[in-house]
């Protein structure tokens, strides 16, 4: 839960397989590529203003994982705005 956000729906299934996160950068712009087998409310910005937050130097590594081990974000971490964000592919079994 901690890289995600409540939309009025309590859900008691939050477990999530976050499969690979990818970075890539080409001059000023950066790439950050998700791929999990389902993301919660606002998952994947939480994930992206964490990631942004470490590039940074504002959040320490070891605050991230001790962050993702305790579910709880703390205010270090910003929600990345939804500009430039978009679903690039669906896999369906």
């Amino acid at each position: 839960m901690a890289f995600s956000a409540l939309n009025g729906t309590e859900r008691s299934d939050t477990v999530r397989d976050l499969r690979r996160i990818g970075i890539a950068s080409r001059g000023p712009r950066v790439r950050i590529t998700l791929e999990a087998d389902g993301f919660l409310y606002k998952m994947a910005r939480g994930i992206v203003g964490a990631l942004v937050a470490v590039g940074s130097g504002k959040l320490r590594v070891a605050q991230f994982g001790r962050i993702l081990e305790s579910g709880v974000r703390t205010a270090a971490v910003q929600t990345a705005p939804p500009q430039g964000l978009f679903l690039q592919r669906v896999f369906y079994r």
